[in-house]
């Protein structure tokens, strides 16, 4: 899982030698509850303290873009996933590089570009027709139909999307080993 060089200065981190029992405090609010929307908002708050940006947590903008962030009418793991990507969380692999876990951060997929969020969701030869099938598909129901998706039947249609791909890229392996084998009777007939 981890090269030699990796365990090694994994294994000369020092640990706590205090006895001391563990307890959980959180005083991001009067309550003293944990809630991750009260999290992202306290995160972002001090943030913005330290770009220079006081009482931010009043701010009508702010107000505005959790009311909007929380209210979106998509799963909860969406959500997750979409917190996780705006604040560069995911692992993508040059992220794993600069954090010295990688020492290879090109895509898998077509090796071109360092793997970054921009690049998966936007700048990947993968991508880039997946986006363009899903928004011309919306585009000419809205035009001709005028009917919106939602986000599950966007969604719904992207994986039907990279589900034929692969699709295809299992017939074409097919079809070229078709020509290097030959059929043999089984032994014994």
């Amino acid at each position: 899982m981890f090269s030699d060089e990796q365990a090694e200065r994994i294994l000369s981190i020092p640990l706590v030698s205090s006895m001391q029992t563990n307890e959980i405090i959180w005083r991001g609010d009067i309550f003293g509850v944990y809630i991750a929307k009260i999290k992202y908002k306290w995160l972002i708050t001090e943030d913005q303290n330290l770009l220079g940006n006081k009482n931010t947590f009043q701010s009508k903008d702010t107000r505005s873009y959790f009311t909007k962030k929380w209210s979106l009418k998509i799963p909860y793991k969406i959500r997750i996933n979409l917190w996780k990507i705006t604040n560069e969380y995911m692992p993508p692999l040059g992220n794993l590089k600069s954090r010295r876990l990688k020492e290879d951060a090109l895509c898998p997929t077509y090796k071109e570009e360092e793997e970054a969020i921009a690049h998966l969701f936007r700048d990947c030869a993968f991508t880039k027709p997946v986006l363009q099938e899903v928004i011309c598909y919306n585009r000419n129901k809205l035009y001709h139909k005028g009917v919106r998706e939602w986000a599950q039947k966007v969604v719904g249609s992207i994986k039907a999307y990279i589900s034929e791909v692969k699709q295809l890229e299992k017939l074409s392996k097919i079809k070229h080993k078709i020509g290097k084998e030959s059929w043999e009777p089984l032994e014994g007939n």
